[in-house]
């Protein structure tokens, strides 16, 4: 998420943390295979897109993983830097369709929250080439909101929505919004009446410092795309690689 505009969110703060054994990539079902995308480069490091799948070819994990030299040469900015990854050949996993990284090395709005250097990660619904048609303009599709149905409970708009991203709802019992610093929060994105992403987002400062994170993912009461929705979100430092995991996991097919 790029720019929010949030005031008024008034809630409790919901610890959402737990553990895994460190090194592994945690899944909510054995994964057998790993596969990845192609490398893109960011700073110079590299990030590629990643699938878990079980003995069977069943996806049960989604990520992106980030070079440890990401690290230590990312853009200084201000502006912002995105790198979009496709899923990785032969492989589908509906119904997201691409993932994008972006690098806030500013932060956004709003003070005190979310302006620290951080990463969203952006996992789509949509094709890329609907995507990068959203505009600045659409204010009528950024305000228009899905069924409530199809977003957890806890989840407010905030105003306006990003160009090629769309609007974006947060979890209002999250820490950051209740006086303790930003670390991670997972995002609902929509546009059009449609959600349209998931997104993982989180400060440099705690990626760079984490060796194995999990937290829950608050579920809709229904979903509109078919297809295999997350549990949980994950960070997973595999040391030997020298690589970082961001994975949507214990993809549940619905």
């Amino acid at each position: 998420m790029k720019i929010l505009r949030i005031s008024g969110l008034i809630a409790v703060v919901l610890g959402l943390a737990m553990a895994a054994p460190a090194g592994q990539i945690p899944n909510a079902q054995a994964g057998t295979e790993t596969l990845y995308g192609d490398s893109k480069p960011l700073g110079q490091g590299i990030v590629r897109s990643l699938a878990v799948l079980d003995d069977r070819g069943v996806p049960v994990s989604i990520g992106i993983s980030l070079s440890k030299e990401v690290f230590s040469t990312l853009p200084a900015g201000p502006a912002p830097s995105e790198v979009m990854l496709d899923m990785p050949e032969k492989v589908s996993v509906p119904p997201f369709d691409h993932f994008t990284v972006d690098w806030n090395p500013l932060g956004h709005e709003p003070p005190g929250i979310y302006d620290v250097p951080h990463f969203d990660f952006h996992f789509y619904l949509i094709p890329s080439r609907e995507r990068v048609k959203i505009s600045a303009k659409d204010k009528a599709r950024f305000a228009k909101a899905p069924p409530s149905r199809y977003l957890p409970a806890d989840y407010v708009a905030t105003p306006g929505g990003v160009p090629k991203m769309g609007a974006h709802w947060v979890d209002r019992t999250s820490p950051e919004f209740h006086g303790k610093p930003f670390t991670s929060t997972f995002i609902y994105g929509t546009y059009d009446g449609a959600v349209t992403f998931y997104e993982p987002m989180m400060s440099s400062a705690f990626l760079g410092g984490t060796r194995d994170y999990s937290a829950e993912i608050k579920q809709p009461a229904a979903y509109a795309r078919k297809g295999y929705h997350p549990v949980t979100y994950r960070v997973v430092y595999k040391e030997q690689e020298g690589e970082y995991l961001i994975l949507l996991d214990g993809l549940t097919p619905n």
